[in-house]
């Protein structure tokens, strides 16, 4: 088999742009003097430190100084995969100040520990916090003392455990479509802070005893109907879960479903407007998304 030629092609067409201040495309060589130094990208103006080549439909990057090339990586990507690890998959995603004028404004406790202070307690028994730079006492979250009676929120919790449909949780417990529905926001909530509390606990054992797991993991398919005005298509949705043998605790689910994309159409105008469409397929997050059976079903 003969081996593709390379191909010189523009840095600036084919270079994923920075996020957040975050580049990670340029050398990776330790001891090369452009290791960590991030590629000039100026439309019409070749950087002397890199140079793009291209193989068939496949992009590299090459280092003028010690000559190695290196894959593009989107760097939007690994950004957000960076921010949900640290979150542990979201279970310690929680707010900071909620006042917008102060400094520590959406800073979260979790990542600023030093710049709150706990402040008693609700009559309910949920920790208050309190930012030390303006005094604002918040909490966690905004759930609703309303939703959380245990006449209505246990038997859903257990229905939701046991995968009951919604309709036969609705005519088993005589509880209407639309109460369920309304529930939901606040049991996922329980259900978080479930696991977060897990995962402490988890973490302060581990630090003073070593501890053996026995760890599972295994990868389902389920087929749903996705419900809409027009039309109910059956689609796949595949899992892959990673679950303690012995306690039957849960650690992760992943999910091919990205929820956190929105409507269809406003997140492939966003993905446009920020020029995602300019780089070439690989490194494109609208290459992620577009899938012939997703646009038909969203679009």
């Amino acid at each position: 088999m003969s081996t593709p030629k390379l191909q010189k092609c523009p840095l600036w067409k084919v270079l994923p742009p920075a996020y957040r201040g975050f580049q990670i495309n340029g050398c990776r060589t330790p001891g090369c003097r452009n290791f960590g130094v991030r590629p000039v990208v100026t439309p019409g103006v070749p950087d002397a430190s890199y140079r793009a080549e291209r193989s068939g439909s496949t992009f590299r990057l090459r280092c003028a100084a010690c000559g190695r090339r290196f894959s593009l990586l989107n760097t939007r990507s690994l950004v957000v995969e960076l921010d949900r690890l640290e979150s542990r998959n979201g279970a310690l995603d929680v707010p900071g100040c909620p006042k917008p004028a102060c400094v520590n404004f959406e800073k979260p406790i979790t990542l600023y520990p030093k710049l709150y202070g706990l402040f008693g307690r609700t009559r309910s028994g949920r920790q208050r916090h309190k930012c030390l730079r303006c005094s604002t006492v918040f909490l966690f979250d905004d759930e609703h003392r309303s939703v959380s009676r245990k006449r209505i929120n246990q038997p859903l919790v257990r229905f939701f455990t046991n995968a009951v449909p919604i309709r036969g949780q609705a005519r088993i417990s005589n509880i209407e479509i639309e109460t369920i529905y309304r529930r939901l926001p606040f049991i996922w909530k329980k259900m978080m802070q479930f696991e977060e509390r897990k995962l402490q606990r988890f973490f302060s054992l581990k630090k003073n005893a070593e501890i053996r797991l026995h760890l599972c993991t295994d990868g389902q398919d389920q087929l749903v109907n996705w419900w809409s005005r027009d039309r109910r298509d059956p689609v796949q949705l595949s899992t892959i879960t990673t679950a303690d043998n012995l306690s039957g605790f849960v650690f992760r689910t992943d999910l091919n479903f990205d929820g956190a994309t929105g409507p269809a159409g406003e997140h492939f105008e966003e993905l446009w407007n920020a020029g995602d469409y300019n780089l070439p397929d690989p490194q494109a997050l609208h290459d992620r998304y577009e899938a012939k059976a997703f646009l038909k079903a969203a679009l």
